[in-house]
């Protein structure tokens, strides 16, 4: 691979980069001899393995997709959940401040009663 990189270029040529010289090498049969690894069959086969992965990623977007409708679902229930609550809080609260009003407006009449 080192050699194709290293080759010298015509005048105007771009040098083969790292990426090419290991794609040239890949893409030759006697590399996978040389492995021992059967190269692909014919290209009919690749491209139905192609289409196989291709599909196979697709099911799994199509699932983290749904997986994130659910998860979109969940947090939206979650928030309005969480809204209610807080609501009912403030209610609690206008309501606690109410009553101490009208408890220390009686424990002021109670005090001037015992003053009068």
């Amino acid at each position: 691979m080192e050699a194709i990189v290293d080759q010298p270029v015509d005048e105007g040529e771009v040098p083969k980069t790292h990426v090419e010289a290991v794609a040239q090498v890949l893409s030759s049969t006697k590399f996978f001899q040389n492995v021992g690894l059967e190269p692909v069959a014919s290209n009919r086969s690749a491209k139905a393995v192609v289409t196989a992965q291709v599909q196979e990623l697709e099911a799994e977007v199509e699932a983290e997709k749904q997986g994130a409708a659910t998860l979109k679902d969940k947090l939206e229930d979650l928030e309005q959940k969480s809204e209610e609550s807080r609501v009912k809080q403030v209610e609690e609260i206008e309501k606690l401040k109410k009553d101490n009003e009208e408890i220390c407006a009686l424990v002021q009449c109670l005090l001037n009663m015992n003053n009068a």
